[in-house]
């Protein structure tokens, strides 16, 4: 039986400043590299095959703190761009306070709530979407129904279109979904070859 584990990267400094990261490319901070760390014990009893990550700083450096603690630098590793972060345009950068005096609250708030719209120069959620569901699709199935245990370290609205593909989830659901910096999601083979949730991350109301 396979294992697909989606995890969202540690703390990244932008995060911190309270500041939209999206597609930009920051590291993270130090107290991110000390949850890294707590991360090693968890990942090594998932005995994974296989690692995908995405293109950005913030996604790598989470797994390469956590190879370097377990000492897997033999551990195959797919740097995959398709899953770094949805893009925030024009807000990329910018502190969100700022950004709600210069765009309005309400405008932030619908290009952050929509699954269609995106900020001026950015994603929408679907375009998100239409880049990680190959990878979804081509990579990570195929390899878990294989009986892999696949890793994937990436980002918190990447993951939510992939968690949108698995459990077939509607737009208006998977908009709710949030992922605290480091938590995870655990999937296995069902009996009838599905893919089936077997861990929940808590809610929260952080987002990159």
């Amino acid at each position: 039986m396979g294992s697909l584990t989606l995890l969202r990267h540690v703390e990244s400094t932008w995060s911190v400043e309270h500041r939209f990261t999206g597609a930009s490319d920051v590291p993270i901070t130090p107290d991110g590299a000390d949850a890294a760390l707590a991360l090693a014990p968890m990942i090594a009893a998932l005995r994974i095959d296989t690692a995908y990550v995405s293109g950005l700083l913030r996604a790598r450096q989470t797994l390469d703190i956590v190879l370097r603690e377990l000492e897997r630098s033999d551990l195959p590793v797919i740097v995959e761009p398709r899953l770094n972060e949805r893009a925030f345009g024009t807000l990329e950068g910018m502190e969100k306070g700022a950004a709600e005096e210069r765009f309005g609250k309400q405008a932030l708030s619908r290009w952050r709530s929509s699954f269609v719209e995106a900020p001026p120069d950015g994603e929408s959620l679907q375009e998100t979407a239409s880049r990680t569901q190959p990878v979804v699709f081509e990579n990570l199935l195929p390899a878990v129904q294989r009986g892999e245990n696949v890793l994937v370290v990436a980002h918190g609205d990447s993951l939510k279109t992939i968690i949108m593909m698995l459990e077939e989830l509607s737009p208006e659901t998977v908009l709710s979904l949030k992922l605290q910096p480091g938590e995870f999601v655990f999937y296995v083979v069902s009996e009838n070859g599905s893919i089936e949730r077997r861990l929940s991350p808590p809610v929260s109301v952080s987002s990159d």
